[in-house]
């Protein structure tokens, strides 16, 4: 007897889920595509300028590929200044992540990375050590799908210490 109110809890749970119609398992072939959008950043707890965002997540070999940039329009046509990076990622043997082929050794101006996806945010980890201070250097990214995009958040950390944080709205490009 002690089991039937336990059944009857699972079995509302169950159809409840299936009746809202639950959420299909996200992989990283959902974020494939090109992403266009504007982000701005904020650095010592100063607001800083717009800048626009081009992200690209495309297959590459046993995982996937991820390039992006940003460009700060300073107001002048040649005042632009564009950051561009790019990281491919290989499969880890385990399931939602990833290791960044051009990792290398923290202590000889390398960096680790790595991805890993949970629920619709895919994570990226760059660590790096500073050279001469030996400090330790964390960026972070999380990108989130929406219905039309992504939104980017961004951490940098030395040292325990957050320096500087951006956030980007992205649309994906048809």
């Amino acid at each position: 007897m002690r089991l039937l109110p336990l059944a009857i809890l699972l079995s509302t749970v169950v159809i409840n889920s299936t009746a809202l119609g639950a959420e299909p398992k996200i992989t990283i072939k959902d974020f494939y595509g090109t992403y266009v959008g504007v982000g701005a950043t904020r650095s010592r707890g100063i607001a800083e300028r717009d800048r626009s965002a081009t992200l690209e997540i495309a297959p590459a070999d046993d995982g996937f590929r991820i390039a992006w940039s940003t460009t700060i329009d300073k107001g002048s046509k040649n005042n632009k200044r564009t950051h561009a990076q790019r990281l491919t990622f290989r499969t880890s043997g385990r399931p939602g992540r990833w290791r960044a082929v051009e990792s290398g050794d923290p202590f000889d101006k390398g960096f680790i990375s790595w991805a890993r996806l949970r629920g619709r945010t895919l994570f990226v980890y760059v660590f790096a050590v500073d050279p001469d201070s030996g400090e330790l250097t964390a960026a972070i990214w999380r990108r989130t799908l929406t219905s039309k995009g992504l939104t980017v958040r961004y951490d940098r950390i030395r040292d325990a210490r957050r320096v500087r944080g951006a956030f980007a709205w992205t649309r994906r490009k048809k």
